[in-house]
Order: C-alpha cells, then sequence, then structure tokens
C-alpha cells in the first residue's frame, strides 16, 4: 500500500474548497431537475415545459460561469499548494479570457479534488466531498436510466 501525500489545508484554502463542493453540487441538482422536466416532455411537449427546462439550463450556465471564478480564487490562494488545473482551456490559446467561459471545467476541479482530498484529515472538506461524491453518484444512476431508452419513462418516474 503507498500512502498519499497529504496536502495542508489552511482555512482560507478549506472554505474554497467547500465552496467548489457546493457548486458542484449545485450542478449535479440541476442537471437531475432537467431530466427529470425532459422525462415530463416526453408526455407533454407544452410550452410550460419548454419553459422550465430553459429556466434550469440557464440556471446550469450561470453556476457554471460561476465557478470559473470560484476555482481561480482558489488557485490564486497563496496559501494552496494542491494540484492546479485550468479552468479555461480557451486562455491558453488567445492569450485573453473569453466571454463564454469553459462551462464543464468543473469535471476536472472535482477528479482532482476527490483524489486529493477524499481522505484528508479536515473534517469540513473530507464532509464536503463525500457530499459531492453522493451527488455525482445520484446524478449518473439518473442519467444511466434515461439513455436506457426502452423502460425509459417507468424507470425515471420510480427514482424520483
Amino acid at each position: 500500500m503507498s500512502k498519499k501525500k497529504e496536502n495542508k489545508v489552511t482555512k482560507s484554502v478549506e472554505e474554497n474548497i467547500v465552496k467548489i463542493t457546493q457548486a458542484i453540487i449545485n450542478i449535479y441538482t440541476l442537471k437531475e431537475k432537467a431530466l427529470n422536466i425532459q422525462t415530463d416532455k416526453i408526455d407533454d411537449n407544452s410550452e410550460e415545459n419548454r419553459q422550465k427546462l430553459f429556466e434550469v439550463k440557464s440556471q446550469l450556465r450561470d453556476i457554471q460561469n460561476e465557478f470559473h471564478y470560484t476555482a481561480k480564487e482558489l488557485f490564486d490562494n497563496p496559501e494552496y499548494t494542491g494540484r492546479k488545473v485550468k479552468t479555461n482551456y480557451i486562455d491558453e490559446f488567445t492569450g485573453y479570457e473569453p466571454t463564454p467561459i469553459r462551462r464543464y471545467a468543473y469535471h476536472d476541479l472535482e477528479l482532482m479534488l476527490r483524489e486529493d482530498y477524499e481522505f484528508c484529515k479536515n473534517a469540513p472538506v473530507r464532509k464536503s466531498i463525500k457530499k459531492m461524491n453522493k451527488a455525482r453518484k445520484k446524478f449518473f444512476k439518473l442519467n444511466n436510466n434515461y439513455t436506457k431508452g426502452t423502460k425509459l419513462k417507468k424507470n425515471l418516474v420510480n427514482m424520483v
């Protein structure tokens, strides 16, 4: 067995990591809402359901755009000594921050946090990462049922 290197977590870094995990949890809950609305649209493709889906997707875009700045705040913190990932890949090639921010950077940061801080000695960080994993598993279970196709409606109604 190999021991994992423990990253030191100060109070400001802890607060940033907890903010990031809360944002990721919000992203997964909004994605679940979007899937539930999509199943409602199968039976009733009314304007009301389309409007609900549009609202949820706009909320999701807003949270994902805000996530970019939360991750940047963590990486700019001088007390943070962990690994860093790019929060915006377009910036690497163009040299300036574009108006549409890369919206899937949360996935890379989620994997990194899970690898580095899942067994951290700091309790709030460890608990928030466990909540993040729980939300991720719940979403992927729902998402896998949505893509199977044949028993789509039955499975989703029974899960919710």
